[in-house]
This record gives C-alpha cells, sequence and structure tokens, in this order.
C-alpha cells in the first residue's frame, strides 16, 4: 500500500506544484495594469482647431494654426520675381512658424471687392491682352480672368511651383485650400456675370501644379470635384454654420452634382482618407452660432467630421462664449484616449507582454502619418527601451479601438520603473499629441510598474 502512495507522490507534488503556479498567475502578482478616464477637456493638438488668420496678431496668437490667402498680384509681382519678403513680413510667418503654429495655404487670383481691381499682377494682365472680364455682381466687383488662356495656365503652374518650394523649407504647412479658379479661390463664380468656370479638361492643368508642389501637405477642394476624389483631396465648406448651405454642401458629398462644373462626384466615404476644413459664414452672427444656435452648429461641424475651422473663427471678441467656443473646439478632428494598459510578466522572465487599448473618440481621423511608439524607462527617467507599438496612429479612425500587444525582455523590465505611450512626431522624434485622459493631459500615457491589482 505504502508502494503505490509513493507511485502517486510525484504526480501529487505535481499537481501542488501546478495549483500554485495557477494561483500565482491567477493572483495578480504577475500583473500591472491601469484603467483610464476619459477627458471632455479642450485639447490644443496639431492640424486642428482654429486657424486664424496670419496677419490678424492678436487672433492668430490664440490659435493652433494660421491661416494664409495669397493672391498672385502679391506672390508675383514681376514676372519670376517672388516676393517672399512681404509675404513672409505681411503674415508675420518667421514667428508663427518659430511657435510651431501649422499653415493653412490659399492661392487665389479673383477677391470680389467694392470696387473694380486686379488680382492678378499687372505685368500678366498686360501679357495675355487683358484676356477676361470686368466684372459687376452681387458678390462684388473684379477681374476674372480667362482661365482657358494657355500663358495664364502656364505661369500659374510656375506661380505654384515656387510656393512649394518656398513652404516646403519651413515644414510648416498642414493644409492646402486649393484656390486658383474663381472668387475666392472657391471655383465658383457668381451667376449674374455672365462668367463661367472651365470645364474638366482645364481645371486638371490647375490641379496638377498643386500634386507637385505640395506633396506634403494635404490638400482639399470646396467640394468633392472627380479630379480631387482620384487624387485623395479633402474638402472645404466655407459655410459651416449654415444649416441649409452646409446641407448642401454635405449631399454633394454624399451623391455628387451633374449640374456642376467641374464635374462633382459622389465620395462619402472621403473623409475617412482625407481632411474636411473650412470657416464659419458670414451670413450668420457668430453670437447666435454660439448662442441660440450653438446646438444646430455643433450638428453641423460633427456631421461634417471636419478638423479645423478659419480663418473666420471665433477669437478676439468672444470672451462671453468661451464654453461655446470649447465645445466647437471638442468637435473638431481626433481624439486620441488610452483606456487600458497591462504589463504581463512572465514568471520566468520570458514573454513578457504588454498590452495597451487606443481608442479614437473624436470626430475624424488623424490624417499623417506617426507612429505610436512604447517607451521603458528606469527610475531616474532614462530610457531602457524605445519602439513601434504602431507605425500609423491614423489606423485607428474615430470611433474605432485597437488593443496592441507587444513583448518586453526580462532584463530590461528587472530595471524598469514605468512605461510611457506617446504618439511621435516623426520630424522631431518627440511625443506631440496630446491624449484625451482625465487626470493628466499629456502627450503620454504612463504605467507604474510598481502599482499592482
Amino acid at each position: 500500500m505504502a508502494r503505490k502512495c509513493l507511485r502517486w507522490l510525484p504526480l501529487l507534488l505535481l499537481a501542488v506544484l501546478l495549483a500554485v503556479f495557477v494561483f500565482l498567475w491567477k493572483s495578480g502578482e504577475n500583473k500591472v495594469k491601469i484603467k483610464y478616464e476619459k477627458s471632455e477637456a479642450v485639447l490644443d493638438n496639431p492640424f486642428t482647431g482654429f486657424a486664424a488668420n496670419a496677419d490678424y496678431v492678436e487672433a492668430a496668437e490664440q490659435t493652433q494654426m494660421v491661416y494664409v490667402d495669397i493672391t498672385w498680384r502679391e506672390w508675383e509681382p514681376e514676372r519670376g520675381a517672388y516676393d517672399y519678403e512681404k509675404v513672409a513680413s505681411h503674415n508675420h510667418l518667421e514667428r508663427w512658424m518659430s511657435e510651431g503654429k501649422q499653415i493653412v495655404l490659399r492661392f487665389v487670383c479673383d477677391i470680389p471687392g467694392s470696387s473694380d481691381h486686379l488680382d492678378i499682377p499687372d505685368w500678366l494682365y498686360e501679357e495675355t491682352g487683358g484676356d477676361g472680364t470686368h466684372y459687376v455682381g452681387r458678390l462684388g466687383m473684379g477681374y476674372s480672368p480667362n482661365y482657358e488662356n494657355t500663358q495664364i495656365i502656364q505661369y500659374h503652374r510656375e506661380a505654384v511651383a515656387a510656393l512649394g518650394d518656398y513652404f516646403a523649407e519651413s515644414g510648416a504647412l498642414a493644409y492646402v485650400e486649393m484656390g486658383s479658379l474663381g472668387h475666392w479661390g472657391e471655383w465658383h463664380v457668381s451667376g449674374d456675370t455672365w462668367l463661367a468656370m472651365p470645364g474638366d479638361e482645364t481645371a486638371a492643368e490647375y490641379v496638377q501644379p498643386y500634386v507637385e508642389a505640395f506633396p506634403q501637405a494635404k490638400i482639399l477642394m470646396r467640394r468633392p470635384y472627380a479630379i480631387g476624389k482620384a487624387n485623395n483631396f479633402g474638402v472645404y465648406n466655407d459655410m459651416t454654420g449654415a444649416a441649409e448651405d452646409t446641407t448642401e454642401w454635405l449631399n454633394w458629398i454624399a451623391e455628387g452634382d451633374t449640374f456642376a462644373v467641374p464635374s462633382v462626384t459622389a465620395d462619402a466615404a472621403m473623409w475617412e482618407r482625407a481632411p474636411v476644413g473650412g470657416e464659419f459664414t458670414s451670413s450668420i452672427p457668430m453670437e447666435t452660432m454660439l448662442g441660440d444656435g450653438l446646438r444646430e452648429t455643433l450638428e453641423l461641424i460633427r456631421s461634417s467630421h471636419m478638423s479645423f475651422l478659419g480663418p473666420k473663427c471665433p477669437t478676439v471678441g468672444y470672451e462671453n462664449y468661451q464654453e461655446a467656443i470649447d465645445a466647437v473646439k471638442c468637435q473638431l478632428g481626433y481624439r486620441f484616449y488610452i483606456s487600458e494598459m497591462e504589463l504581463k510578466k512572465s514568471l520566468f522572465g520570458k514573454n513578457n507582454t504588454f498590452r495597451v487599448t487606443v481608442e479614437n473618440v473624436g470626430n475624424a481621423p488623424f490624417y499623417f502619418q506617426w507612429p505610436l511608439k512604447l517607451y521603458v524607462e528606469d527610475a531616474q527617467g532614462e530610457i531602457l527601451l524605445q519602439q513601434d507599438l504602431l507605425q500609423d496612429i491614423g489606423e485607428i479612425k474615430d470611433g474605432d479601438r485597437r488593443q496592441i500587444d507587444t513583448a518586453i525582455a526580462g532584463d530590461i523590465l528587472e530595471e524598469a520603473a514605468c512605461i510611457r505611450v506617446g504618439i511621435t512626431n516623426p520630424a522631431t522624434g518627440e511625443p506631440e499629441i496630446l491624449f484625451a485622459q482625465n487626470k493628466a493631459v499629456s502627450t503620454t500615457v504612463d504605467l507604474d510598474l510598481n502599482k499592482k491589482i
């Protein structure tokens, strides 16, 4: 009988050891886990928010981005001589770029005004023999060049290329609202002036220079033109806050517009891959859009999946509407939130698994390729390990939730005191996007390895 008991003893000991192992594993002694609460605070993050006029210093001081519109007349006063200094000085570009503000750019050839004038250079007007139309209409007075003119097309290509070279050096250009054609560069003209927009073939001649000149920036068009869809452009709405106009604009995106010239096509999922911008309308008082009409304003912005607003946006003079302004800002763009981080330690020092749960609780994706990084630090803050968790945080669209796992070697964990997660700007190598964390809104979220639950 004793021999039979001895025969089962090894199996009994093995069962006991296994039970102890399972107990330790389940007891949480080998696991560090924290759940985080979400914040509703305003996050002044890159590529989203307000973009005030760059030449309106008091307003631009309050915004993350600045808006720069440049007329062809300003840019190239003499043939082939681009006035870099005047453009930079007028828009305070050196200051804004030194402060890290991103730029929204629009190049225009025709801005209706209160008197007859030219927004193209005198030399171009003379060289083309005034091939265009001096107009007077309900939108104002001005001069619309003949966009079909081959000289204008060629000189335009050169002017846009020079703009691209100039802004490429700064690294600050975020968005280009494609202008050039129509009043205010919005690709439309007043119906009471007998002006006409060029067709698809000619419009393409104005689009291609932008594609070549601004490879790093995101390009937006006033409507979802067919050529814009082919190039993965975004769109912008300069009537934000006006329900009827914005609804019509949203219908263009959802259903297209068979009467538009150039061709407008449906692109309902456009915002998933390309940004949406624009500015508040001038047809409704800002006080109304931020006051009694706030709920409608927020819904229009939400339905449009907008990332930024400007140059018309509430800055100077709207201090009494701060709560409404904050609500608008919270509807713009992406908002990344770390809901949970967990480290499971192996009892044998191998196969340690770190898991982070990331959510985009914002209203739009992030459209630039920035990585989500892991940093393991010791008690002195020295980085022991740095690696990508996700090469492109833009993969996590708005409304998405992603669990990401990675392994951390045991010898590194022996010295580790903290694990951080951050979204890094490839240009600087530093985490630069604030997370929507309730207790500590910062560019990294930390897992203290001394806390165990």
